[in-house]
């Protein structure tokens, strides 16, 4: 019994591309997708001698590689680039001056402002009451740190 030239490719298309989640760095993939593409070529041409098949994956796969490589992996690293520039980026609130929507016991206990039309949780060294305007001073996560502000300029509230 003979196996298929079709179903050769078609595998070892398969295992390229299974053995670049344990390569680091986008190169196997493009060998891969290179044998996928001999497969169906020898699928649509069943008598392509074995030389050609291997020159033909060769060249594909070189091609996509240099093509495609660095746009592929720009694609991956542009998430984890964006996400640390996110942790060292100042966040946007700091120094903003929004209301108490819900009274600020002082310490780490939790009250609440309004920044953006939205509630926030916040906290502060004192004791702040509702409706009072404070200053926002640093984020942690989803909580804002504030401070009382003594006199809040017109039109610098964000509700």
């Amino acid at each position: 019994m003979m196996i298929s030239p079709v179903l050769i490719w078609f595998v070892i298309g398969t295992l390229f591309v299974l053995a670049e989640f344990g390569v680091p760095g986008v190169l196997l993939v493009f060998f891969g997708v290179g044998a996928w593409v001999v497969a169906v070529l020898v699928a649509v041409l069943p008598g392509m001698p074995l030389a050609w098949q291997i020159g033909v994956w060769l060249v594909i796969s070189l091609v996509l590689l240099f093509t495609l490589r660095s746009w592929l992996t720009a694609q991956f690293r542009g998430f984890t680039a964006q996400k640390d520039s996110m942790r060292a980026m100042p966040h946007e609130s700091i120094g903003q001056h929004v209301k108490v929507i819900e009274a600020i016991p002082g310490g780490d206990q939790e009250g609440h402002v309004r920044w953006k039309g939205t509630a926030w949780r916040a906290v502060a060294d004192e004791e702040i009451g509702e409706g009072v305007t404070v200053e926002i001073v640093d984020q942690q996560n989803l909580v804002l740190k504030v401070k009382r502000v003594e006199r809040a300029p017109e039109g610098a509230t964000q509700e």
